[in-house]
């Protein structure tokens, strides 16, 4: 690469910027751009800047038919320019008449898109007939539809009336509330609020409950179940939830409490340190479910804390 000429800095005559240009043209170079240039010989009217019909290349606009209304309009001439460029053959004297060519010319089966003419069809509910369009009724097919109807009025057969399970009383309810329920299996129906506290209060008592197990929440613990016992546990168990490994310290900020101490067999009396094991308040929670897989997978976790502890030497056999 050569190297870089020497530079002078000149003002500009007419914005008064300053701006630089090479040694050669010290003497020529007046203004910062050709911008700056044409506006000064326009002011000095040296040379004129002309617009329009005075511009000496000025062809004027272009009168055209429009292809829909056959009126004629004028349209400039760059926009014919740039027409014939990109092979325009249609124009057109306003949107609502570019509209209305549109939809003559690809409207039905004139469309490239169109497959079959409409399908006819009678209303179930009013014996109407009536035509759809082929693709939305093939579309309908295709979800397993049977019934067809000329309106949303048609279609909707009604509310539904049902028996009350509590008072025995006729309602009726939307037609939408009782596909749902249908769907979810839902069993009983109820008039009002008050009649499903009711029914409830009767049907759905603890001891009516697939879950329930007796009165054990509310037995007392043993003597031996100290918190000199909860903690020996917590240390054997590393002070972490034995399901989801939450720390001590988690939980505390998450529920504003230490971790539980569990009996895996459900047994507040049974206080033995292998009977115990450490949950968090969430997966304490979920032991009260499904109590068969829990006793299995906690009793092997206890055995597995115990045989690492006795081969580590933190704990006798």
């Amino acid at each position: 690469m050569g190297r870089k000429r020497n530079r002078v800095s000149l003002i500009c005559e007419y914005c008064g910027q300053t701006f630089q240009v090479i040694a050669a043209r010290r003497d020529s170079a007046k203004y910062c751009s050709k911008s700056c240039r044409c506006r000064a010989q326009h002011r000095d009217k040296r040379f004129p800047i002309r617009k329009g019909p005075e511009h000496p290349r000025w062809q004027g606009p272009v009168t055209v038919i429009c292809s829909y209304c056959n009126c004629a309009f004028q349209i400039s001439r760059g926009y014919f320019n740039f027409a014939k460029k990109k092979g325009y053959k249609h124009f057109y004297c306003s949107k609502d008449c570019f509209k209305k060519a549109r939809s003559d010319q690809y409207d039905g089966s004139k469309n490239p898109n169109f497959k079959s003419p409409p399908v006819k069809l009678i209303c179930e509910s009013c014996g109407k007939s009536f035509e759809m369009v082929y693709w939305r009724y093939n579309l309908a097919r295709k979800r397993g539809q049977q019934h067809w109807y000329c309106s949303r009025k048609c279609s909707d057969p009604g509310p539904v009336t049902l028996t009350c399970s509590q008072c025995g009383r006729l309602f009726q309810i939307k037609r939408g509330s009782y596909n749902t329920g249908l769907k979810r299996n839902q069993k009983n129906w109820f008039c009002s609020d008050i009649c499903r506290s009711n029914w409830q209060s009767l049907n759905l008592r603890a001891e009516c409950n697939p879950n329930w197990r007796g009165s054990t929440a509310y037995e007392p613990y043993g003597v031996e179940f100290n918190d000199a016992l909860r903690a020996r546990v917590k240390e054997r168990d590393g002070y972490c939830c034995q399901i989801c490994g939450m720390a001590e310290s988690d939980c505390l900020l998450q529920f504003s409490r230490t971790l539980d101490t569990h009996h895996i067999d459900y047994d507040k009396s049974n206080n033995d340190p292998t009977n115990l094991i450490s949950l968090c308040q969430s997966c304490h929670a979920t032991t009260n479910g499904q109590r068969e897989h829990y006793q299995r997978s906690l009793a092997a976790k206890v055995a597995a804390n115990l045989s690492r502890r006795i081969q580590t030497g933190l704990e006798h056999s």
